[in-house]
Formats: C-alpha cells, sequence, structure tokens
C-alpha cells in the first residue's frame, strides 16, 4: 500500500539527505578560518596568544581589524553554505536547516580537523539564527549590541544572547 511504498522508497532517501547535510555541514563547520588565517598569514597558530580561542576575537586583539573580519567573514559563509545545502536536500518546512545550522556550530565548537579544539561558536550560532529567523536575530543583535557597549564583554553579551535565544523562540 501506501505506507509501505513511503517506508520502502521515500523514508531511506530522506534519512540520507539528513545525513549528508549533517556530515557536509559538520565538515564545513570544521573550517576554522581564525587558524587557517593565522597559518597562511602569520605562519602561526591563533590558540597560542590571547585566549587561547580559535576565533574572531582572539584574531581581533592578536591581529588586528582585517584579520579578524576574514575570520567573520570565512566564518559566516561556511555556515550560510552549510544551511544552504540542508535547504537543498531536506528542505526547510523538513527541518534541513536546523539541522545543517546545528552541526554547522557543532563542527566550528569541535572541528575534526584541529583536534577538536575550535572556537566558541559565536560567529557560526549568529548567522545560523540569522538564516532561521531574521526578527529574533535583530533582537538579539541589539541586545548584544548594547550589552558589549555598556560592559565592554563580548564575551558577556554572547552568554546573554544564548540565553535569551531559547526564550524568544
Amino acid at each position: 500500500g501506501i505506507v509501505g511504498s513511503f517506508f520502502n522508497t521515500e523514508l531511506p532517501m530522506l534519512i540520507l539527505c539528513y545525513v549528508i547535510t549533517a556530515l557536509a555541514a559538520y565538515c564545513l563547520g570544521s573550517l576554522n578560518f581564525a587558524v587557517i588565517i593565522s597559518k597562511l598569514k602569520h605562519h602561526d597558530d591563533i590558540r597560542k596568544y590571547g585566549s587561547g580561542n580559535a576565533g574572531m576575537t582572539n584574531m581581533l586583539r592578536t591581529y588586528g581589524k582585517v584579520d579578524a573580519a576574514l575570520t567573520f567573514l570565512g566564518d559566516a559563509l561556511k555556515t550560510a553554505v552549510s544551511i544552504v545545502i540542508g535547504m537543498l536536500l531536506v528542505g526547510a518546512v523538513s527541518g534541513g536547516n536546523y539541522v545543517a545550522g546545528f552541526f554547522a556550530i557543532l563542527g566550528h565548537v569541535y572541528p575534526c580537523y584541529y583536534r577538536f579544539k575550535g572556537g566558541k561558536g559565536v560567529v557560526a550560532s549568529a548567522i545560523t539564527i540569522l538564516m532561521l529567523d531574521w526578527q529574533i536575530f535583530l533582537i538579539l543583535l541589539a541586545a548584544f549590541v548594547i550589552i558589549v557597549a555598556i560592559w565592554r564583554y563580548i564575551s558577556l553579551g554572547s552568554v546573554v544572547c544564548a540565553m535569551l535565544y531559547p526564550m524568544l523562540v
């Protein structure tokens, strides 16, 4: 019948698309542009400096605005591409964008290419939220900017936004 044919053909393909989405997003997310840029431009590892974190803020403090901007752009693009892949393979209605965003963030924080020592996933999380719901992103961005302007701690703004996100959803 109809149920039997669905389970024989469409369900395995859907599961395969979810698996491919997760793997592609994780592999893309594992590309850490702070590490890549610091090695290519400075022949060094960003994780040896400042906070020891492989992220945009440590790049800003260690190598300056240009390298931080390049890191932001690379991390944002890898996340956006991951989510587009998920939407193409699985569809937004079926949650391909959520699966891809989650695995891109996971790859950034625990990258297989760098012994599972990555960044904090702030840029990857922000781009995921932007692509899932731009209105919630704008609210969080406003909160982030206000917190950082008042207290001067990027990490504080990030943590507060991470706590606000579930409430806004």
